[in-house]
């Protein structure tokens, strides 16, 4: 083997860690995979109370995935826990997406008073999408804004009302629109915060 091809061989520490988790997580809660046009019959099936266990498929998955899932510790949200961020702590998750890990950052539409840690979090975070969920009544479904560090693209094509946008080209192309943007800004390796 010749040696200009050993370092493709070796995994990061990031990289083997995830590699372990999945693995434990797949031994421990098998295939939970469900497909789409199945789910309503089987969420029905898994949430079914058995009489002599008294508990059900789903709540044993989910105290599974409790056991494997990591704690967080006090010290990595002691910020947030502060009396002087109560009124700005809102609902905020680092998703991955197909191409790179923490790709997307999904929040709550800031508020009055958390307005500044929006942007500071697009600042911190070096997002270079804002992607804001509304309900409107305009006749496009998106709207695109380029400001100086980010792309803005309001996606009003998803009523509040719905569970799913009224139409799948529409977020279709919200998505290729992102994909281009992101490649042409900073060659994919920004993120993108969503906000509803």
């Amino acid at each position: 083997m010749s040696s200009h091809l050993l370092p493709h061989n070796f995994l990061l520490q990031e990289q083997y860690v995830f590699v372990h988790d999945a693995i434990l997580e797949a031994c421990l809660c098998g295939n939970t995979a469900i497909p789409v046009c199945e789910f309503r019959a089987i969420y029905y099936n898994i949430s079914r109370l058995d009489p002599q266990t008294n508990s059900s498929q789903i709540k044993d998955e989910f105290q599974t995935l409790n056991i494997v899932t990591p704690r967080v510790r006090p010290e990595d949200c002691s910020v947030g826990l502060l009396p002087r961020n109560h009124d700005k702590n809102r609902s905020m998750d680092v998703l991955s997406s197909h191409k790179q890990p923490a790709a997307f950052i999904v929040t709550q539409h800031p508020l009055p008073n958390t307005v500044a840690d929006f942007w500071r979090l697009v600042f911190d975070y070096n997002c270079s999408s804002i992607v804001e969920f509304i309900s409107a009544d305009i006749d496009e479904d998106i709207i695109n804004r380029i400001f100086r560090i980010c792309n803005m693209a309001r996606f009003i094509g998803w009523p509040a009302y719905r569970d799913t946008p009224l139409s799948k080209r529409s977020i279709l192309q919200l998505v290729r629109r992102l994909a281009k943007w992101q490649e042409q800004y900073d060659g994919g390796d920004g993120r993108t915060v969503v906000h509803c």
